[in-house]
Parts: C-alpha cells; structure tokens; sequence
C-alpha cells in the first residue's frame, strides 16, 4: 500500500525548521552587506574620494593628475605631469641639457652645469641674458632667440628660469592675458619632441612690491604649465621663501643647514644659492633619467656657454647678513662675460632697442667683470 502523499500544510519537520532559520539569516546578512556597500559607494563620491573620467578606471583622487607621472618626490615645489621617458646614456652620447633664462641663469647655469657635467653622461649648455623677461622682447625676444638655440643644440631636458623681470609688467587690468600668452609662446617654443620642460619660476625679491609682482607672475607660469604634459614647474619662491612665505637672506639648505643663499642685493643668487637650486633641478633629471647610475668615472664633460651669454657670480655670503628676513647688507658680486671658443655656431637674431647700459660687455675672455645690476 503506497504512503499517503503529505498534506499541503503539514507543519515541516525539525531539520526543514532549522534549515528555514538559517536560510532566513543568510538573507538578512546578503541584505545588510549590500546595504553598506551601497552606502559606502555614495560617501566615496559624494566626499570626492574617488573619481571615475570618462573612459577611466577609478582612482583616488589625489593621484588623479592632468598627465604622466606622480609628482616626483624630491622638492614640494615642483608640480609634475611628466612621465620618465630618457634613453641609455654614455660619454659617447650624453644627455644634452640646455639651461637658459635672465641673469639668474647665470648663476643656475654654471652650478648645474657642474653638477651634471661631472657624471661624464650629460653636456651641459646654458644661456643666460642680463636684463631678459617675456614682457618686453623688443629688448630681448626669448622665442626668437631659443628657436635658433634649440634647433643647434636639440636638447632633451630644458631648464628654463625667467620672471624676475617681469614684474614690472603686472599693471592694469589686461596685463594677465598679456602676459598668459607670452608665457604659453615660450613654452610652446620650448618645448619638442620627447624633450622635458623645467620651467623655474623666479625666487623671492627682497623689495615687497616687486615680490608681489613676481607672486603674481609666477602664478599665470604655474597655470599655463597644467596645460602642456611636457612642463613641470619649479617653484622657486617656495624654494627660497622663510617659514612665513617672504624673502631671506639665509635659508636651510636641503640638510637643514642654514646659509646665505641670496647676493646683497636682493635678487641675485650666492653661490650657494645656486648650488642648491642647481641641486634641485638634478634631483629631478636625476630622478627622470636616471644619470648618477649610468655615471662615468674620470669622465666630465665642461660646460658650453652660448657667446654673448653672462655668468653672475655672487661671493658664497655676498657680505655679512643677518639672522633675519629683512636682515643683509649690499654684498659684493661681478657678471662675468665668458664666450666660450668650444660653443656650437649660433646666430643669435638682432637685438633691437636694448639700452645700452644694461648690454653685457662684448668680449672673448673671461676676465671681464662688471658690478651687477639689481635686477636680473
């Protein structure tokens, strides 16, 4: 005789009773967990923590950058959207930097050149203009003149500090846009195929109006730099600013010890001063490039000054200065005019309606010195 078939509403056994319990908390724990999860999806966006562009893989946003890499770990105050991109270099065919820019090149120039020639893997030239901006090129035009210089030379990293006279530009109420594409000219002229652009904004001045002046300067170059992959700024007010943001005779250097970095006159750089800027801007190409590793010993290559360039050689303590910000006294310095006989040809364009007190003296050796002016 068959079992009789179960009634539909017999109550299920112990084991169906347990086996409902458990299936009953497994949903409960599916509905609490997709429950948070959706909760900490919307906190992420709506706090900004995560970003998601178009055709983009999420990411946190403070790696989120306009291009290239992560911003290189050596200095705060450099804004970087370059990637590492150099090849393997020898003493044979060495990196080419180019370093250019007003007098303060003239000191950047020299220290760097010395630095990165001594690892026998970089040939360093460098070009710098008494005087020169980008507000007034009918007294020196940088677009013109790099344009015959990069296509001589053909760098792959270019540093290029300007700026500092410049501040007498800031007036009015167009003078921004002016200005904005001025700096975009150069840049676009500066820079070229798979070449690096370190574009060094100038340093604290220790006149307040002309330190603001340049504040605002060295903004519209840090904006326009966002826009080209190829440029990374180098903040060299922050660089050479004291705990409160304003100019100082005598700075801690990169090891926390304090020396006088800035000339008496309160734009130019000591020696040291320019050694450590110099030392930042290698730490960079260093990091990009890779060149203490490849190092040659017992190589050096010298560094090539364009003719009718300056060399700005402020003593290491340019005179004796004080602890304080607004301390120093007018500390001594020369502009040594240097054209080197080993320069590559160039023919630089006219120079047209440059005064011709503020014209570097014309000479084929390098014992010619004049006082420097306050301005670079």
């Amino acid at each position: 005789m068959a079992d009789p078939a179960p009634r539909a509403d017999a109550l299920p056994d112990r084991r169906d009773r347990r086996g409902l319990r458990r299936r009953r908390r497994l949903r409960k724990i599916v509905v609490v967990f997709a429950s948070l999860t959706a909760f900490a999806a919307f906190a992420a966006f709506a706090t900004d923590l995560v970003r998601i562009g178009s055709g983009q893989r999420p990411s946190l946003a403070g790696a989120v950058h306009t291009g290239g890499a992560e911003t290189p770990s050596t200095s705060a105050a450099v804004t970087s959207t370059t990637a590492s991109r150099c090849r393997a270099l020898s003493s044979a065919d060495p990196l080419r930097l180019w370093i250019g820019g007003d007098s303060l090149a003239g000191s950047l120039g020299p220290s760097l050149g010395a630095i990165a020639g001594a690892t026998g893997v970089v040939q360093p030239y460098f070009d710098s203009r008494v005087s020169s901006g980008l507000a007034n090129p009918g007294f020196f035009d940088w677009p013109t003149h790099a344009t015959t210089e990069l296509a001589t030379i053909n760098p792959e990293i270019v540093a290029f500090i300007v700026g500092a006279n410049d501040w007498s530009d800031v007036s009015g109420n167009s003078w921004k846009a002016d200005y904005e594409q001025k700096v975009d000219t150069m840049m676009t002229t500066l820079i070229g195929p798979g070449r690096t652009v370190y574009w060094i904004g100038s340093p604290t001045l220790k006149d307040e109006k002309m330190d603001a002046a340049v504040a605002e300067v060295n903004a519209i170059a840090a904006a326009v730099a966002k826009r080209h992959p190829e440029v990374d700024y180098v903040d060299a007010y922050k660089l050479f600013s004291d705990p409160d943001g304003t100019f100082a005779f005598n700075l801690p250097d990169e090891s926390g010890k304090v020396v006088t970095m800035r000339a008496g006159d309160g734009v130019h750089l000591t020696t040291d001063g320019a050694d450590y800027l110099a030392r930042t801007v290698y730490t960079l190409v260093d990091e990009q490039c890779h060149v203490t590793a490849q190092q040659v010993a017992g190589e050096t290559k010298p560094t090539i000054e364009s003719e009718g360039s300056t060399q700005v050689a402020p003593g290491a303590t340019s005179g004796s200065q004080g602890s304080g910000s607004g301390s120093g006294s007018s500390g001594g310095g020369t502009i040594a005019t240097t054209p080197p006989a080993t320069a590559p040809p160039v023919t630089d364009p006219p120079v047209t309606s440059a005064p011709e007190v503020t014209d570097p003296p014309s000479t084929t050796t390098a014992t010619a010195t004049t006082t420097p002016s306050s301005s670079p």
